[in-house]
């Protein structure tokens, strides 16, 4: 019972770290911002300044600004604090008094975009409704579907080509198998590699500048796209992939084999091509780094070799023999161990524990490939247990099911990689309009999220003006848990424009009541519901 428990739990933790984990890195997340969203200014604000709660990179970002109605107003590029790379400012133009919204976009360490906007106010005239320039300005730089499909095919030719490219290597350096036999595989699979990470790389441009894909081949995007980490490290392994071409080509025109320069050029690019995947992701920002990096980077070398190796065993028959097969098992189990537990590091350190897993569509996701990576190691099971009773005669067939269901494996881990594993949290302010009779009442709460929240109402009719109010309250509530209703007494700053601190203590979804009382005799109710995450 003890050991089939053990199994249980091996084939659960193999399948939370099956993909390289580089996949799985966190986004960037709004932190805070001067002026803070939903702000009040008296006068226009020196410069704008976002930290995020990690480094971006703002070669391929922006910060663009809005008035409330929708005229942009010029900005100069955005710069990286000198002192801070998590910070990002720009210098606008002096602003006259009006609601305006700064929408961002930056790339987070993992190369992905991160976009979102606040809002404040310059003087204390009417607060506007900024919410539809606030969707019009996100949706111009939206990624389209068929660019994140595109993102994820080449991700997917990479893992599988960079995973032969590693096994093959595996097996010219250490088993005493044919040289020929593997040249022409591993030349093919580098090819492709090169290949799929050079259109990467130019899908990254138009991708994390929020441009179109007519913009593919822009060079100022292109080479904005080497100003990052990401683009570094994959226009590195395009290069490692390239000069690994040409050498297995050499060899193959040659008569002279070249063994040693073969063997030089092997061993590096199967110690250097990991290290590109875990440059590319939040392993080489995390702490300490040269612990994360060197742990993805075992780890991609780990499910390659694995992975890499079953491919070259199912397609190529003359490897297909028992010295060769017994050679790889034996040495398999021990690879998947280094795969367990390398993979269980990084995922402990990128999810934060495992009580994310259910939180976060990359948690949902990984607990598929559980069931999916089970299948995979009951068919190795399989296959071991075939060897040893009746040689390679009926391995095929049992091979190529553990191939397919790794290449399931490695399609989810692809649709994965635009996932955070770690729940985010985005400081967009909440604004509403409601209207009573003839009077409307804004209300903006920012930040919507557990914590302390400032909340900012405004009374005033569609035209004209509006006699001062006598009091505005808040009365805040969630049906889902045993707290009570929370009272809020809001101070005017302004003509009938209240503010006041507000305190949530629990993530969900809540009810407002605004009570505006024109007099000392008479309230109006106001109603909204809003999601604190």
């Amino acid at each position: 019972m003890l050991r089939k428990c053990a199994r249980v739990f091996f084939v659960m933790v193999a399948g939370l770290l099956c993909a390289p984990a580089a996949v799985a890195s966190a986004h960037a997340v709004l932190d805070n911002s001067a002026p803070t969203s939903g702000a009040t200014l008296e006068e226009s604000p020196p410069q704008i300044v976002l930290d995020f709660d990690e480094s971006v990179e703002t070669s391929l970002g922006y910060i663009k600004l809005y008035s409330s109605s929708g005229n942009k107003i010029q900005l100069p590029p955005a710069k990286s604090d000198a002192a801070d790379a998590s910070i990002i400012r720009v210098v606008p133009p002096t602003l006259a008094a009006d609601t305006y919204v700064a929408v961002y976009r930056v790339v987070s360490a993992d190369g992905h975009p991160v976009e979102g906007a606040i809002t404040f106010r310059v003087g204390t005239g009417q607060l506007s409704n900024v919410s539809s320039v606030i969707e019009n300005a996100l949706k111009e730089t939206r990624t389209s579907t068929f660019l994140k499909a595109a993102m994820a095919l080449m991700r997917l030719i990479s893992y599988i080509a960079v995973s032969v490219v590693l096994g093959g290597i595996f097996f010219l350096l250490g088993a005493d198998v044919r040289k020929e036999l593997l040249n022409k595989a591993i030349k093919v699979a580098a090819a492709f590699l090169a290949f799929s990470t050079a259109l990467h790389y130019l899908l990254q441009g138009v991708t994390a500048s929020g441009s179109r894909l007519g913009q593919i081949a822009n060079f100022s995007i292109i080479k904005n796209v080497f100003a990052t980490q990401v683009g570094k490290s994959l226009l590195t392994r395009v290069v490692i992939s390239v000069v690994l071409v040409c050498v297995f080509s050499l060899v193959g025109r040659s008569k002279n084999t070249h063994q040693s320069l073969v063997n030089f050029v092997s061993v590096f690019a199967f110690i250097s091509l990991p290290f590109t995947y875990a440059f590319a992701g939040h392993a080489a920002v995390d702490s300490p780094a040269a612990l994360t990096v060197a742990l993805l980077a075992w780890h991609v070398t780990a499910i390659g070799v694995w992975c890499g190796g079953l491919i070259l065993l199912v397609g190529n028959g003359e490897l297909r023999i028992s010295p060769i097969v017994e050679w790889f098992s034996r040495r398999a189990a021990i690879i998947i161990v280094a795969v367990v537990v390398t993979g269980s590091a990084q995922a402990l350190l990128l999810m934060n524990g495992i009580s994310n897993i259910s939180k976060t569509s990359y948690g949902k996701a990984l607990i598929v490939k559980v069931c999916i990576v089970g299948v995979m190691l009951i068919c190795a099971a399989i296959v071991r247990r075939r060897f040893h009773e009746s040689g390679i005669d009926r391995l095929r067939t049992v091979l190529t099911a553990e191939i397919a269901v790794g290449l399931l494996v490695l399609t989810i881990t692809s649709g994965m990689v635009a996932a955070s594993p770690r729940p985010t949290v985005s400081n967009a302010p909440f604004s509403t309009a409601l209207v009573q009779g003839d009077v409307i009442v804004n209300i903006t709460i920012s930040p919507p999220r557990v914590g302390e929240s400032e909340m900012h109402v405004i009374v005033s009719p569609p035209n004209g003006s509006l006699d001062p109010v006598f009091s505005v309250k808040a009365r805040l509530s969630l049906a889902s848990s045993s707290v009570p209703p929370i009272q809020t007494q809001l101070n005017a700053v302004g003509p009938n424009h209240y503010v006041g601190k507000i305190q949530f203590v629990y993530p969900g979804r809540w009810s407002l009541d605004v009570i505006v009382a024109p007099n000392a005799n008479s309230e109006v109710l106001y109603s909204t519901q809003l999601s604190i995450k």
